[in-house]
């Protein structure tokens, strides 16, 4: 006798609801392992404090790799294993961000290492842009103070000009004052020839 399937080669053949929670291939077939966000960044802090994970978190961030893109793969990855729900895992990333930064710089607060993906020189040309759209309205809208702001502008320029032309005048000078300190005596075409006289 053969099955008999009533939903077979009818609209509604699919699953029905649930049915993936019940498999056991899926992660999210239970509670999430941690539902508070002390818990959560606990076990990723404990993890990190494994010499190998530390390390590797270390060439990681030192390689370029942004503090903010590793906070927030930690943090995904956690969600796809099951260990926190999205809430959780958007909730940590900031501590962890500054735990990260604490490890960048716990061997040496000297070391170069990149907060975000975007290039800090980009984050300083549109805040020049920012200011300058901002200067403009003011001239229209508050002439009074777009010119006294501009007027504190042209002298904060002024001033670091001529610190800028200070310092390079000083790095000139100690330049050629080394130069003459490190200058022979005399020329090669004076140096006394060695007779070969037996």
């Amino acid at each position: 006798m053969a099955f008999n399937n009533p939903y077979k080669n009818r609209m509604i053949s699919g699953a029905p609801p649930g049915f993936s929670l019940t498999q056991s291939t899926n992660p999210w077939a239970k509670p999430p392992r941690f539902t508070t966000v002390d818990d959560a960044l606990g076990f990723v802090i404990d993890r990190l404090k494994n010499p190998q994970y530390r390390d590797q978190t270390k060439k990681l961030i030192y390689s370029g790799t942004p503090i903010s893109v590793l906070a927030r793969t930690t943090a995904i990855q956690g969600f796809s294993e099951n260990l926190w729900n999205p809430d959780i895992a958007e909730l940590i990333r900031p501590a962890l961000m500054m735990y990260l930064t604490s490890v960048a710089i716990e061997d040496n607060d000297d070391i170069p290492f990149r907060m975000s993906y975007e290039d800090p020189r980009n984050a300083v040309m549109r805040e020049v842009d920012e200011d300058y759209n901002y200067l403009e309205k003011m001239k229209t809208q508050n002439p009074k103070l777009a010119n006294m702001v501009m007027n504190q502008m042209k002298a904060e320029n002024n001033a670091r000009d001529k610190r800028d032309s200070e310092e390079l005048a000083q790095r000139s000078r100690e330049r050629f004052e080394k130069k003459a300190e490190n200058k022979p005596t005399g020329s090669f075409l004076n140096t006394p020839v060695e007779s070969n006289k037996a």
